[in-house]
C-alpha cells in the first residue's frame, strides 16, 4: 500500500513540475505578445491602447519575478531577477513619450 501511495505523489510532483514550466511559458508568450501589440499600437498611434499593452507586459514581468526562488534557484534566480527588473525599465521607459523623454521630462505640449 507504501509503494502504491509513493509512487502517486511521486508523479504528482511531476506533473506540478511541468504545469509549473507551461505556465512560465505562458507568461513569457504572454509579455511578448503584449509588447508586440505596444508597439503596433505605436506605429497606428492609438496611445490608450499602447498604454494598455505595455501595462499589461509589466504586470507578466511582476508575476515571473514573485514567481522566483531565490533560495533554490541560486544564481540563475538572481539573473533572472535583474533581467526582469530591466525589462520592467524598459517598459517604464516605454510609458514616457519620445517628446518628453527628449527634453529632460518637460514639452511645449506637456
Amino acid at each position: 500500500m507504501w509503494q502504491k501511495r509513493r509512487m502517486t505523489l511521486t508523479w504528482k510532483a511531476g506533473s506540478w513540475r511541468r504545469i509549473r514550466w507551461k505556465l512560465v511559458r505562458m507568461l513569457y508568450q504572454a509579455a511578448s505578445a503584449a509588447v508586440r501589440e505596444a508597439r503596433r499600437h505605436l506605429a497606428s498611434g492609438a496611445i490608450a491602447e499602447r498604454a494598455r499593452s505595455i501595462t499589461k507586459a509589466g504586470e507578466v514581468l511582476t508575476e515571473l519575478t514573485g514567481s522566483l526562488d531565490h533560495r533554490c534557484g541560486g544564481e540563475i534566480s538572481a539573473r533572472l531577477s535583474e533581467l526582469y527588473g530591466y525589462m520592467n525599465s524598459r517598459l517604464t521607459e516605454a510609458h514616457v513619450p519620445a517628446e518628453r523623454r527628449a527634453f529632460g521630462g518637460k514639452c511645449s505640449a506637456c
